[in-house]
């Protein structure tokens, strides 16, 4: 009985575990211009893992009709941690908006049957990266979509 009951137990887990949404997708949220701020820009990731490396695509809408578009590269770590930066502007066609700097990204992933989010902080890259002029800012996201980049 004893065994039965730890068998079904150990089932129910991987069975829960399974409807977890991975990290793989579509998320969406917002970027804001400056740790206190608590308005900004919407802000879109697609996201696909390619063995210990995640790739990706960001857009950040500053206007109706204006996105900059970026090439994302990072990694996850045990403790479900991710580390990201910007690798290179993707240009659209009919737009001029060019993104002001590159950025890395450090995220908190909390995965979750119902509502999975990354929560972490953006900041500049630049040389002198204790410049009290670097740009930094939060970032919210929603996991909304399984659709791979």
């Amino acid at each position: 009985m004893k065994n039965k009951l730890l068998l079904f137990a150990f089932s129910l887990m991987s069975v829960c575990s399974m409807g977890q949404k991975s990290l793989e997708g579509v998320w969406v949220g917002t970027i804001t211009d400056g740790l206190k701020s608590t308005v900004g820009y919407k802000f879109e990731m697609i996201l696909e893992i390619e063995g210990e490396e995640i790739k990706g695509r960001s857009y950040v809408h500053i206007g109706p009709d204006e996105v900059i578009e970026m090439e994302l590269r990072g990694r996850m770590y045990w403790d479900r941690s991710l580390y990201m930066h910007d690798i290179q502007f993707i240009p659209t066609e009919g737009q001029d908006v060019l993104p002001p700097f590159n950025r890395k990204y450090q995220f908190a992933y909390d995965r979750s049957i119902w509502e999975s989010t990354l929560e972490g902080y953006w900041q500049e890259i630049r040389d002198d990266a204790f410049n009290p002029k670097r740009q930094r800012g939060r970032i919210i996201l929603k996991k909304t979509g399984n659709t791979k980049a």
